[in-house]
């Protein structure tokens, strides 16, 4: 699967369980190393905006008067996460806090594979400081112009996640191998990223042969 939809959501709190709801939601879709795609939307919920998100985020009650609900919104957004990995720095919040969300509305919860960027970040670049979205994005030199906004905070997950596959990609058949079994403490997926990668220079690898054999007669 060569599909990445990367999430990123804005949230008036941490539980739905307790009332909390979406206010904003990002995605920017990737395929073959590339953004193709993205959505954004606002979001209007059921409750005013708390202070400590308006001063997080900069989103006040006025600027999602007019904004659809979440009911509207979430056809199109299931579009979007159709075969494809659920990709977000710390996928945990986002996954579950939209599953749980779905359900809240009487839709059934997303089951797709996910992939942890904090989780990659940590295996490919270990020697960086920190691994929160702004401190690896700005290590590895993307720039982030509207942190804790979904779109912009996706869009530069997207980016982060684009070199992470790049460097996992040209990474030798032995480091994949020490790699591999790491993840299986891992939340999200990657094992099942490195399985295609190996798989895919195996093709090649195989390829190469058959034309130096040919080459060579």
């Amino acid at each position: 699967m060569n599909r990445y939809v990367v999430v990123d959501l804005e949230t008036t709190g941490h539980s739905v369980k307790k009332g909390d709801e979406i206010i904003e939601i990002g995605l920017v879709v990737i395929e073959n190393n590339q953004i193709i795609d993205e959505f954004s939307s606002k979001i209007k919920p059921e409750q005013p905006i708390p202070p400590f998100i308006t001063r997080l985020t900069g989103m006040t009650d006025q600027d999602v008067a007019n904004a659809p609900t979440f009911t509207e919104v979430i056809p199109e957004v299931l579009t979007y996460l159709k075969d494809a990995y659920f990709v977000a720095h710390q996928v945990q919040f986002d996954y579950h806090f939209l599953n749980a969300s779905l359900m809240k509305h009487g839709y059934k919860p997303l089951q797709m594979p996910v992939i942890d960027t904090v989780e990659m970040s940590r295996v490919l670049f270990p020697r960086a400081n920190s691994f929160k979205l702004e401190d690896i994005t700005d290590y590895l030199d993307i720039k982030h112009y509207s942190p804790h906004r979904a779109l912009s905070d996706a869009y530069v997950t997207g980016l982060l996640l684009i070199k992470l596959l790049d460097k996992l990609n040209n990474l030798p058949y032995e480091t994949l191998n020490q790699i591999s079994p790491l993840t299986t403490f891992f939340y999200g997926d990657l094992e099942q990223i490195i399985v295609e990668i190996v798989h895919n220079k195996n093709i090649k690898d195989h390829r190469m042969i058959l034309i130096l054999k040919m080459v060579s007669q």
